[in-house]
């Protein structure tokens, strides 16, 4: 949360820390949007390197695992999954907090 940066006094001070906060909101919006994007981008390979991470232990079953999370062919359909459901809960969290 941003702070005032000085006392306000008077009715010009007030518009410039509306205007200044304004422009605060709307760097905030920009940031959020790229953040967001590069989730969206990065999803799929964040999701895959996060479960095949559990996996990684030295038994039988998670050599198994990790072997079938190598797969390209399983990769790539757990990516398409993964957006899939990326985009469903963009539009769940758009439709849920628009204004």
């Amino acid at each position: 949360m941003s702070k005032i940066k000085s006392p306000i006094r008077n009715l010009t001070a007030l518009e410039k820390e509306i205007y200044r906060l304004q422009l605060d909101a709307i760097k905030m919006e920009d940031k959020l949007g790229d953040n967001f994007n590069y989730l969206k981008t990065h999803f799929p390979e964040m999701a895959i390197g996060s479960i095949s991470q559990r996996f990684t232990s030295r038994s039988l079953w998670g050599y198994m695992a990790d072997l079938f999370l190598q797969n390209e062919n399983v990769r790539q359909k757990m990516g398409k999954g993964m957006e899939w459901l990326a985009d469903k809960s963009a539009s769940w969290l758009k439709k849920k907090f628009k204004d």
